[in-house]
């Protein structure tokens, strides 16, 4: 009986220590994509912010073939 008693601690003991790695594994691929995901929201808004500045711009100004095109056109 105390054969069994102990096999089933040791058994128990281990499974414990299984699911503590487990749970670190877990964590650390947890913090490896919380920083993925940060970075994708900071490129993501940095291409926001670029696409608002280029279209606020004046393109008229911007663009020298603009001012080429539409001036020989009305002339």
């Amino acid at each position: 009986m105390w054969n069994c008693l102990s096999a089933a601690s040791v058994a128990k003991r281990v499974s414990i220590e299984q699911i503590k790695e487990d749970i670190a594994l877990a964590r650390e691929a947890l913090a490896n994509s919380s920083a993925g995901a940060d970075k994708m929201r900071k490129e993501l808004k940095f291409l926001a912010d670029k696409v608002v500045k280029s279209e606020v711009r004046d393109t008229c100004r911007a663009d020298p073939c603009y001012k080429i095109f539409t001036t020989h056109l009305t002339g």
